[in-house]
């Protein structure tokens, strides 16, 4: 479950450097998993301190801390 969870995790980071900040049924639209495992991601994400989180009038906006880089060899 653990590897599921940073997969996951992995993928909305990703999301989130290249849509820009999210709401949590923006980021389930996208990847279509339960708020469960989003919020288990979100969770993941948070302890990495990967994303930002605010709270707007009771609605959750997340966004990444960093944007990914490409690397060229």
């Amino acid at each position: 479950m653990e590897n599921f969870i940073r997969s996951n995790a992995e993928n909305i980071w990703e999301l989130l450097c290249e849509r820009g900040q999210m709401t949590l049924r923006q980021i389930g639209e996208h990847t279509h998993c339960r708020d469960t495992i989003i919020f288990m991601s979100i969770g993941y994400l948070v302890k990495e301190d990967r994303i930002n989180i605010e709270d707007r009038f009771g609605i959750l906006y997340f966004q990444s801390r960093n944007t990914i880089t490409e690397i060229y060899y």
